[in-house]
Order: C-alpha cells, then sequence, then structure tokens
C-alpha cells in the first residue's frame, strides 16, 4: 500500500535523525532563522505533501474522505514522530521497543485511512 511506504519512508527518517531534529527544535526557540525553516519550511512542508497526496488519493476514489485532510495530514506525521523521536524523552513509555512502535505504527497509520466494513 502507497500509505504505508510513506509511513516506512518518514518514520526511518525522524527515527534515524532524531538527535539532530530534537536539538534543531531546542535551538529554534533562539534562532528565528532556524525556526522559520525547521517549522515553517520544513515540518509545514510534510504537513502540506502528506495533504495533497491525501487530497489526491481521496478524489482518485483510493481513500476515503476525511473529516478535514490537513487534520489528517498532522495527524499522520505526528503520531510517527511521537514513536519515532518524542517518546524517548518519555521515562513512562521506556518499555515501548523500536521494533514494536515502529511495527504498530506501520499497521495503524494506514488502516485509519481504510475504507469502513
Amino acid at each position: 500500500m502507497e500509505l504505508q511506504a510513506i509511513v516506512d519512508q518518514l518514520y526511518g527518517f525522524i527515527e534515524s535523525h532524531r538527535t539532530v531534529l530534537r536539538l534543531v527544535e531546542r535551538c529554534s526557540a533562539e534562532l528565528p532563522e532556524l525556526a522559520q525553516w525547521y517549522f515553517v519550511e520544513s515540518r509545514r512542508g510534510v504537513h502540506t505533501r502528506l495533504g495533497e497526496f491525501l487530497t489526491a488519493r481521496i478524489e482518485a476514489g483510493v481513500l476515503p474522505p476525511v473529516p478535514d485532510v490537513p487534520v489528517a495530514a498532522r495527524f499522520i506525521a505526528e503520531t510517527i514522530a511521537w514513536f519515532a523521536m518524542h517518546r524517548h524523552g518519555d521515562p513512562d513509555s521506556a518499555m515501548l521497543t523500536d521494533e514494536d512502535c515502529r511495527r504498530t505504527v506501520r499497521h495503524l497509520v494506514p488502516a485509519a485511512f481504510l475504507p469502513a466494513g
């Protein structure tokens, strides 16, 4: 499935670059140019491209309609980001393994976009 490939690619990128991504997030508070590049150009760009993908697949009848495409795109990106990166800073999630998280996100995110029934 095409969406599963996108999930795999984004998860892999975030997981393998999580240290530098967290560093950029932290430094952005003090460096407006970095914040502009990271949050506006990069992250929002990913959300926009995910939204364009969803819109195209919905219009083609491959995926069912969603209540709000930008929110759905953000759901995909933020779910991946939390499990691939942010959970590592959450002591209550220490028992979650990298492989279990990757497999579960790979399964659940595309499943959220399958037609009902």
